[in-house]
């Protein structure tokens, strides 16, 4: 099977990241029913490419926290990133844009979303929307949406 391309993901090139350092790429999740891919590095973007490797669009979590673990919607209408502050990032995959976030840390008292801390795995449900999360203490969390 021939390589069709090749994508290094420097999170210093998106928006709002100071320091242009390479970091491991968590998942590359293709997207149903497009020709794209969605490259999830552990950094606060995630990048929408072509099988050719363009760069379609970045999406960010609007801050310093880095994506821990990724999914997608069966219809690949949206992507789940769960961060390191323990909050479910969900990204409209067309609009390529934030449109919720779910179990965010308290901005007065800094209290983390979710206990249990950070997730390994996040699952998407073939059928309906909810999303569970396997926590790294081994529990599980299922959110709908």
């Amino acid at each position: 099977m021939p390589c069709l391309g090749s994508v290094r993901c420097r999170p210093g090139q998106a928006p709002g990241l100071a320091a242009l350092r390479e970091v491991p790429v968590l998942a590359v999740l293709p997207v149903p029913r497009t020709e794209y891919f969605a490259v999830v590095p552990r950094s606060s973007s995630v990048y929408l490419i072509t099988s050719a490797g363009q760069l379609v669009a970045s999406m960010g979590t609007g801050g310093s926290c880095d994506t821990v673990a990724a999914c997608l919607s069966p219809s690949g209408r949206y992507l789940y990133c769960a961060g390191e502050d323990q909050a479910l990032y969900v990204f409209d995959v067309k609009l390529a844009q934030l449109e919720k976030l779910i179990g965010a840390p308290d901005a007065a008292t800094g209290a983390k979303g979710s206990k249990g801390g950070e997730a390994l795995q996040l699952v998407h449900h073939p059928t309906r929307n909810v999303v569970s999360a396997v926590l790294r203490d081994g529990s599980v969390r299922i959110y709908e949406y």
